[in-house]
């Protein structure tokens, strides 16, 4: 008989007092499943996160300076045959600000981030021509009648997809479930990483057989757009990702640049030595270019356990990263200049930066 360890079954005892409503929420296609909960739980001890790694050189990255006319306007002629979609990350529940980010209002232009990124969805080509990228919006469930309302608001209502992320079970640091009342459990997004799964849950994709490639930008960073050059490098080098970085900052957090068991890719600074994050030239912006075929596959998701405090309570939860494409799947890697692409939206100073950035760049 295969021992089993109490915390183990104190977790199970827990889940079967859960609510047949939120079962239904967490038990969703593509999620993370009960079974591997469980597992999780169990072996974490010997999940072994931290990675070696070694510092790429400038030859691994391609200058954004270095691109052409001719990648602008082979992107061009993607967007022109469908075959591009354009997916904002807008789940976050901007905890240091107080309230959803998606539905902040930048101070001085009047509009919301999730206005922001529709403006950005509209291009003007080489040629003049104007060329609308169709836009699709992840969130957490819990966001998705503010959305709706949010973009009811808008003059025209505009032409986007919206489209759910997977939720998972928060638990207290000794892996009991954290209860928000008898039954109730306390939800959470299970990442950026669910984009994938999520896209084909909700059948995004296949309404839309075109779609060849999609881009993959954060709400809160405010320069994060459809870029023609870089598509057209993205298309022309053949690869499934194609990930945009900057040059690292003392201020930054998040993913690295780095050489990890042969491949070139996004490490989380979680999961690297506190010096290699000190030394590290690249920083990810968490802005890509994913093909449609990589993102309909079905891979081994690596869940990470992560120590969260939520209303002055700690708190554990298992997230998948965005960046672990970059680890399945051939990537290549554009160097971008930060002041007009990289402007991140953490706190209410931030705020301030992203308008004079988006005046600037506009």
């Amino acid at each position: 008989m295969r021992f089993e360890p109490g915390f183990v079954r104190s977790l199970k005892e827990d889940l079967s007092d859960v609510d047949e409503e939120y079962v239904r929420r967490f038990r969703r296609s593509g999620g993370l499943d009960e079974q591997t909960l469980l597992s999780l739980v169990a072996n974490q001890h010997n999940v072994a996160d931290k990675c070696d790694a070694e510092h790429p050189e400038s030859r691994d990255v391609t200058d954004y300076a270095h691109l052409t006319p001719s990648h602008a306007i082979l992107g061009e002629r993607a967007v022109k045959n469908g075959e591009i979609a354009y997916i904002v990350l807008a789940g976050g529940a901007g905890t240091r600000i107080g309230k959803p980010k998606a539905f902040i209002t930048l101070p001085k232009l009047g509009i919301s981030l999730v206005a922001n990124k529709l403006l950005q969805s509209v291009l003007v080509s080489h040629d003049n021509e104007i060329l609308n990228v169709p836009t699709f919006f992840m969130t957490q469930p819990g966001m998705m009648t503010q959305f709706a309302e949010h973009l009811n608001c808008m003059s025209p209502t505009p032409q986007c997809t919206v489209f759910e992320q997977f939720e998972s079970y928060r638990l207290l640091p000794d892996n009991r479930l954290d209860f928000v009342s008898p039954g109730v459990p306390n939800m959470y997004p299970c990442g950026h990483g669910d984009v994938g799964a999520a896209l084909i849950e909700s059948g995004v994709l296949s309404d839309n057989p075109r779609i060849k490639h999609v881009i993959i930008v954060n709400v809160d960073n405010v320069l994060a757009s459809p870029d023609m050059a870089i598509l057209g490098k993205h298309i022309m080098s053949g690869v499934d990702v194609t990930c945009e970085v900057v040059k690292s900052a003392e201020s930054d957090k998040g993913g690295r640049l780095a050489w990890v068991n042969g491949k070139l890719q996004i490490i989380e600074d979680f999961r690297l030595d506190e010096r290699f994050v000190k030394d590290a030239q690249y920083c990810n912006t968490n802005t890509m270019i994913v093909s449609s075929s990589a993102l309909l596959c079905q891979i081994s998701w690596r869940w990470h356990r992560v120590r969260k405090i939520i209303e002055n309570k700690i708190v554990v939860q298992h997230e998948r990263l965005l960046q672990q494409y970059t680890e399945e799947f051939d990537t290549s890697y554009v160097l971008v200049p930060r002041d007009r692409r990289y402007v991140p939206i953490k706190n209410e100073d931030d705020l301030w930066l992203a308008d004079k950035a988006l005046n600037g760049n506009r």
